[in-house]
């Protein structure tokens, strides 16, 4: 396995992008708790049915985050599959949007826990393999809670209520494609390549 090059700049840049792209994932996770007074008087849905959205996403999410872990352990293909993840992940956010029914929401809320699932257990590798160790816990609880609560849990409920009632919640699920595409983007250009396994040994029997 060859060692990642490391400079700090590199790193920063890494913890930047990773950071954003949790916040996004996060934000993107919570959108319809946050606009579910819209969801629910547009839709005619009821709590229940709020419920089973909720637990679609996160029955998604448990089983494609290990099973995109396991895949990126086995390929190697981190960057690969972060980067095509949180592309399917905006798709499945905006498709939210344009959902007529129930059924199609809660399609679109499956869907896109599955590409978001991998994301964090391969965005976490990531860092820890690009931070110097000294640094490591620090960069990777940055990611998470900066990320995830900072962004997400702060800013994303202002956000997303202002842009509900300005432009209604399916303008605001559509909008929300756009950073997790430009984070794509990002994390194609800047990630370096992933590191060439050397040949495994074959095991003794």
């Amino acid at each position: 396995h060859v060692a990642p090059v490391r400079t700090r700049r590199y790193e920063l840049g890494v913890l930047l992008l990773l950071t954003l792209a949790n916040g996004v994932v996060a934000f993107d996770r919570l959108t319809v708790a946050y606009l579910s007074p819209y969801i629910v008087a547009d839709l005619g849905i009821s709590n229940a049915d709020l419920g089973l959205l909720a637990a679609a996403l996160s029955g998604a999410i448990a089983i494609s985050s290990f099973l995109g872990g396991r895949l990126a352990d086995r390929t190697g293909q981190r960057k690969l599959i972060l980067v095509v993840c949180t592309i399917v992940f905006s798709l499945g956010s905006g498709a939210g949007g344009l959902a007529a029914t129930f059924g199609v929401l809660l399609v679109a809320r499956f869907v896109l826990g599955m590409a978001g699932g991998p994301m964090m257990p391969i965005a976490q590798t990531v860092m820890a393999e690009t931070s110097a160790p000294e640094r490591r816990g620090v960069s990777m609880g940055f990611m998470q809670m900066v990320g995830a609560f900072g962004i997400a849990g702060v800013l994303g409920p202002i956000v997303a209520t202002q842009l509900a009632d300005d432009y209604g919640w399916r303008t605001t699920l559509l909008l929300s494609i756009a950073p997790g595409m430009l984070l794509a983007l990002g994390l194609a250009l800047f990630l370096k390549p992933d590191p060439r396994a050397a040949p495994q040994q074959q095991e003794a029997r």
